[in-house]
């Protein structure tokens, strides 16, 4: 990746929506919004686990693939 810095870009899944948690459609997109406006870009997904997502975006690169995840999503 000599020259070229990565692509930050920050991921929100669906499954917070489905999964009985308290976040409304609304909520959700305004959350969305938010990260735009700061400046990130965002993917919103359906990936349950972060492995899954790794596998997708290494069907569209051919650089290394990192992901950043809080702590409780170690959990």
């Amino acid at each position: 990746m000599e020259g070229k810095g990565p692509s930050v870009v920050a991921e929100m899944t669906l499954n917070s929506l489905m999964d009985g948690a308290c976040v409304s459609h609304e909520d959700f997109l305004a959350r969305a919004e938010i990260l735009h406006v700061m400046g990130a870009d965002v993917l919103i997904t359906r990936f349950e686990h972060f492995y899954r997502l790794a596998e997708y975006l290494d069907g569209y690169t051919d650089q290394m693939i990192g992901l950043a995840v809080g702590i409780p999503a170690l959990q």
